[in-house]
């Protein structure tokens, strides 16, 4: 093969066979914005503040957002980055509708820690059909859920799903992401990408024989 012609060809794979690994499409997963000026270390965020991204909804004023000089309840900090929430009061939740395609594979994932003390809180997740209620203690755990794009349009929900009246069962979050799975066939396609490039370098080797 010439050089020109395989040339052309690791162009075409390069083009149509590197798969996409898409970014979140979360907005303000990391609750990093608005940024937290106050000195107790939280304030309280409702639906249409600039840059807050979420929807609120329930019995509070708001959603605590919180940072690393909120102490009370707050000793395993934040997940991860500077800032976090804290779902306050029993069917409190935050959500946020999704552009999501019909029938790709996603996976969400999240970090989930409570209130200290008492140490444990009741979430309840919705996304995409799925439905689930997760237990949390004082430490940040990761977790990750998987579903199929139903809808060009996907509600991700996170309640505070204690009892209602139970107090200190605040559920805290951080690192919320939901990202598109690549299609095997993509990834096979890449791997082909991949191996031409190789061809090529060993067809260059000044070392080949």
């Amino acid at each position: 093969m010439k050089a020109g012609r395989l040339a052309l060809l690791v162009s075409l794979c390069s083009l149509s066979a590197t798969p996409t690994f898409a970014a979140s499409i979360v907005v303000n997963g990391g609750f990093e914005a608005p940024v937290v000026t106050a000195t107790v270390g939280y304030e309280y965020r409702v639906t249409g503040d600039t840059g807050w991204g979420w929807t609120n909804g329930g019995p509070s004023r708001g959603t605590v957002q919180f940072d690393t000089n909120y102490q009370v309840g707050n000793l395993q900090g934040v997940g991860e980055g500077d800032q976090a929430v804290q779902l306050e009061l029993a069917g409190d939740y935050i959500e946020q509708a999704l552009a999501t395609d019909i029938g790709q594979l996603y996976n969400l994932t999240f970090l989930f820690a409570s209130f200290v003390p008492p140490g444990t809180s009741t979430l309840l997740v919705n996304i995409g059909g799925f439905s689930q209620s997760f237990t949390g203690n004082n430490l940040w755990t990761p977790y990750s859920v998987s579903f199929v794009g139903a809808s060009t349009s996907t509600l991700l929900r996170f309640t505070n799903s204690a009892p209602v009246g139970q107090p200190y069962t605040y559920p805290h979050l951080d690192a919320i992401a939901v990202e598109a799975v690549p299609e095997p066939a993509s990834l096979l396609l890449f791997g082909a990408g991949t191996l031409v490039l190789g061809a090529i370098r060993r067809r260059k080797s000044p070392n080949r024989r």
